[in-house]
């Protein structure tokens, strides 16, 4: 009794296999649980990693802002001085203020002027120097230049040419001054005490004899 139920098992599932082997294909899917294409796009374009859906950090975009307009401030005084030429800057970069612009002119017309210096130049401001030392800086000295000595200079940048060279008149007959104080003050001995007769300006062997020698600092 227990084989014909058997053989019938048998049979059921070979006949289920080759039922399923001929079975064709069909266009539609067996399931409605298949995943959406499109509804996969969007789980894309959506995802909270993309870079695109983040907002720009402003500290960022201020630090690559500055870098730029340092970088083009660099290029501008190297151009102008080389050049001596005010409009060397040029052409305009897109993505400035006005102020950051108008700041890129004003380098580039100091770096021309730079660009412009020459013996004449030079003489006058160590004249003026000599004249602002002999009158221990009191008074107003300015450098004694005129068109004709410095003929390659513009016109209109003659007057600019003219006041950088009485600044750094003052500048270097300042630095002149202090210098010229150090050296009259009389030199440290290496002992800890102070010569009473060198002074740096006028040093010789003796000095800090028996004090264990000059110190210089």
């Amino acid at each position: 009794m227990t084989f014909p139920r058997l053989c019938f098992i048998v049979s059921s599932a070979a006949i289920s296999i080759l039922s399923c082997a001929s079975a064709k294909p069909t266009d539609k899917p067996v399931s409605g649980n298949a995943p959406d294409p499109s509804a996969s796009a969007n789980a894309t374009t959506e995802a909270p990693g993309d870079s695109t859906s983040r907002p720009e950090d402003p500290d960022a975009v201020h630090q690559m802002r500055q870098m730029r307009l340092s970088e083009w401030i660099d290029k501008a005084k190297r151009d102008c001085e080389r050049m001596r030429n005010t409009e060397a800057w040029l052409p305009e970069r897109e993505g400035f203020l006005p102020d950051e612009i108008d700041l890129v002119k004003t380098k580039c017309a100091q770096a021309a002027e730079v660009g412009m210096r020459g013996d004449a130049w030079t003489h006058a401001m160590r004249a003026c120097m000599q004249r602002f030392v002999q009158a221990n800086g009191k008074g107003k000295h300015q450098c004694q230049l005129s068109p004709k000595d410095v003929p390659d200079v513009p016109p209109e940048m003659f007057s600019q040419h003219k006041t950088a060279c009485s600044v750094a008149c003052a500048r270097a007959g300042v630095e002149e001054i202090e210098s010229k104080k150090e050296r009259t003050q009389f030199v440290h001995c290496c002992d800890g005490t102070t010569s009473p007769t060198c002074t740096y300006n006028s040093l010789h062997k003796g000095c800090c004899s028996g004090h264990r020698g000059v110190c210089i600092e």
